[in-house]
């Protein structure tokens, strides 16, 4: 039993360590991927990457409750972790089918964030320290690069959860886009278990899309709103 409780306190300041650093890349990264609200945002990330150093720690604390010494090649151990990757990243590619553009960058920053909680579960989290710091280089600042290579404005994508989808519905929330500056350029509704989702696309991206989500939540038969 003491000598349990020994193990415990060298080992755990040790795995809380890493769980901060784990914390801290994967809400940088959220921050930096999901200002838009996808499903990347900043709890997914920190969730994923602080899982997957659980994962690769779980051999250690299983053996300070066992008498047996449990050896796991951690070769192995990240080679399931990218199955699974793999798996969580492709249920994201059709839950955003409508978007592909946006469930690509949802996809990248996951798979990043998979990748730099094994680094810190192998106790390197000096370099994850260093590799988060270059995926933020490249999501913040190489943007502005990609906004000056691309000659069309970005489209405003809304996606909307409705009790019923009717003609008067849809004229209202073409009025509230047409007062913000956006044009109305397509509607796609899909009957849901919540009720209709209705992913709305405009012309433009606004700078600031607060005030018309705002406007949008006044909307009689509008249950939700996502950006």
């Amino acid at each position: 039993m003491f000598e349990a409780i020994t193990k415990t306190a060298i080992v755990v300041p040790g795995f809380l360590f890493e769980m901060t650093v784990a914390f801290i890349c994967g809400g940088l990264i959220g921050l930096a991927g999901g200002t838009r609200h996808r499903v990347s945002g900043l709890r997914n990330n920190i969730l994923v990457c602080i899982g997957i150093v659980m994962y690769l720690n779980i051999p250690e604390l299983i053996s300070l409750n066992s008498d047996l010494s449990i050896i796991c090649d951690p070769n192995q151990m990240a080679s399931f972790l990218v199955i699974g990757m793999a798996i969580l990243c492709a249920g994201i590619l059709i839950g955003n089918s409508t978007d592909k553009s946006a469930g690509m960058q949802d996809v990248s920053s996951i798979w990043m964030v998979g990748a730099i909680g094994i680094i810190i579960g192998l106790d390197l989290w000096l370099l994850a320290l260093l590799v988060t710091g270059l995926v933020l280089l490249i999501m913040t600042m190489l943007q502005w690069l990609e906004k000056g290579f691309t000659s069309q404005p970005d489209k405003l994508l809304l996606k909307l959860i409705v009790r019923n989808d009717d003609s008067a519905l849809r004229e209202k929330i073409s009025n509230i886009l047409e007062t913000h500056g956006v044009q109305l350029m397509g509607f796609h509704a899909e009957q849901g278990a919540a009720g209709v989702k209705l992913t709305i696309q405009g012309s433009n991206e606004l700078e600031d899309v607060r005030p018309l989500l705002g406007k949008l939540w006044t909307v009689e038969g509008v249950t939700d709103v996502e950006h």
